[in-house]
């Protein structure tokens, strides 16, 4: 999933970002554009890195489950992990 991501959205993401850099450079389009194509590479690399956070959660919840141990998430903004074994 994680390397589906990457081929799909992050590396075509970096291509256009390149290619805005170009046009910019040769005049042919303005900052304005250029920054929207920063904003966009950004945006999914937000989403990349969220993405990645869910399946490294999702595989330590299912290598938990396999253990027969108990943990649960109290918080997840403060990250107060209770762990009961």
């Amino acid at each position: 999933m994680v390397e589906q991501y990457v081929d799909t959205i992050l590396l075509p993401g970096h291509r256009i970002k390149d290619f805005a850099l170009l046009n910019y450079n040769a005049m042919q389009i303005d900052v304005f554009r250029l920054l929207k194509a920063h904003e966009k590479q950004a945006v999914s690399y937000q989403r990349f890195v969220s993405a990645l956070s869910d399946y490294c959660i999702a595989g330590a919840d299912l290598k938990t489950l396999l253990s027969d141990q108990s943990v649960t998430i109290a918080n997840m903004n403060n990250l107060i992990i209770n762990y009961d074994g």
